[in-house]
């Protein structure tokens, strides 16, 4: 079994298409999304049909983001969907037609979303954690948000902390921590790295 985790798609239908191409993943193998599927791109909708549907092939878990955070706000709230739109969340709305359609299609796979999926040697996360913090104590806006205190700092945990969120010209590879949004709804590659191999790759 190979495992791969996936950086921030943000709408990128069609580099998400190319990189799952370039890893072809069979039934046995595991991808690990860390979130941010929608938002500022041009094709949400589009994204989370595809992983819909590449769940089906291989064994996928879908990490909660930030953005995905701020959708299911915006289910509750209009306040918070002011808030979303204008954190990307408009071209998500454009790509489904309408907030119905999205709930319609989707709500299976914007529901129960883990902020977080820990293995003997790596916690996967969207943003990062609180450092010298035992992940059962880790608070929600933390894993989702976080950026300065977790990217200056060790994390004081044994185990390495795969990440994105932050944005990285190319991934960063640390000896506790790896970063791979490298950018892709701002022109960069989507990034996925193989572990433990620490093998990138990228479309671009």
């Amino acid at each position: 079994m190979r495992t791969f985790a996936i950086g921030d798609i943000h709408g990128e239908i069609n580099k998400l298409c190319g990189l799952i191409q370039l890893l072809n993943p069979t039934p046995s193998d595991q991808l690990i999304f860390l979130g941010d599927y929608i938002d500022r791109g041009p094709d949400s909708q589009a994204v989370v049909s595809f992983l819909c549907d590449l769940s089906t092939q291989a064994q996928c878990i879908f990490l909660k983001g930030n953005h995905e955070a701020l959708l299911e706000q915006a289910a509750v709230s209009n306040r918070r969907l002011h808030v979303w739109l204008k954190n990307g969340g408009d071209t998500t709305l454009l790509s489904y037609g309408s907030m119905d359609n999205l709930w319609v299609q989707h709500a299976e796979f914007f529901k129960n979303m883990p902020l977080y999926h820990e293995t003997d040697s790596y916690i996967f996360v969207h943003a990062g954690i609180k450092p010298n913090v035992p992940m059962y104590q880790q608070h929600e806006s933390d894993l989702l948000w976080i950026r300065n205190e977790f990217l200056d700092q060790p994390t004081g945990l044994s185990k390495v902390v795969v990440h994105g969120h932050s944005r990285v010209n190319h991934v960063d590879i640390q000896s506790d921590k790896i970063n791979i949004d490298t950018g892709a709804v701002y022109g960069g590659a989507l990034s996925a790295i193989e572990l433990p191999s620490q093998q990138v790759i990228q479309f671009k």
